[in-house]
């Protein structure tokens, strides 16, 4: 049977049923068979919302931001009430660098109190607000995040970037190093690089090297290890 001459019901029935395969796919890392299903989600139902939310996120880590933008605009339009689209939304709004739109985005996704992870909306809001320089802004939206995952990878790193970038050495020290602990299964080379840095702004220099050796052995391929490596010799010219 053509989908032309199928019901309205059982198209939206087998919509769901798509997407509940092309989600299973997405978490499972196979993005091409993910996005297959899903576009055949949205093939039989143009208003299934989760499928757009689900297409624009295999497409924004295929970093396909205006795609991606596409499809969470038309899954809030859709549902203004689906606070995890709104939320990916504000994220891909932070890569195409539309902050103040981003900003307003993600204030509407934090209002809603019964979203249940609140420390993602947060995290992103501060992502937004210190690319956009506005740090004060930036520091309070991260400790929110903070507040309700203490131990939060992202919003750790987060915390201590913008530390670092208020001059508040020593804090953004101890933050950074709480970043590695909790970032340590996620293999993330920022956070020891910049731990190096604010050891070095502090003098403690033997603790910014270890810093710096870190990331040249665990993360050679990042764009941190060159840098790691210019600041190891001006170290090492004081040793």
């Amino acid at each position: 049977m053509s989908c032309a001459s199928t019901s309205v019901p059982e198209r939206k029935k087998r919509s769901i049923l798509h997407t509940k395969i092309g989600t299973s796919l997405l978490t499972k890392g196979q993005l091409p068979q993910a996005l297959g299903e899903l576009l055949q989600a949205i093939d039989l139902d143009p208003n299934n919302a989760v499928a757009h939310n689900n297409i624009a996120l295999v497409y924004l880590l295929r970093e396909k931001y205006i795609l991606s933008e596409e499809h969470l605009q038309k899954a809030v339009t859709l549902d203004p009430k689906y606070t995890e689209a709104r939320n990916n939304l504000g994220r891909v709004l932070i890569e195409r660098k539309k902050y103040k739109e981003a900003i307003q985005q993600l204030k509407t996704a934090a209002d809603d109190l019964t979203y249940a992870t609140p420390e993602k909306v947060y995290d992103n809001l501060g992502l937004a607000y210190y690319r956009a320089k506005q740090l004060k802004e930036a520091l309070n939206a991260t400790e929110h995040a903070l507040k309700v995952q203490r131990n939060r990878c992202s919003s750790l790193n987060l915390y201590g970037r913008i530390q670092y970038d208020l001059k508040k050495y020593k804090l953004a020290s101890t933050t950074f190093d709480q970043a590695i602990e909790n970032c340590e299964k996620k293999l993330y080379a920022e956070p020891h690089y910049f731990a190096g840095l604010s050891y070095m702004m502090i003098g403690q220099n033997s603790l910014a090297k270890s810093r710096f050796e870190e990331v040249i052995k665990l993360f050679p391929s990042s764009e941190y290890s060159p840098k790691a490596r210019l600041a190891l010799r001006e170290l090492n010219k004081g040793f």
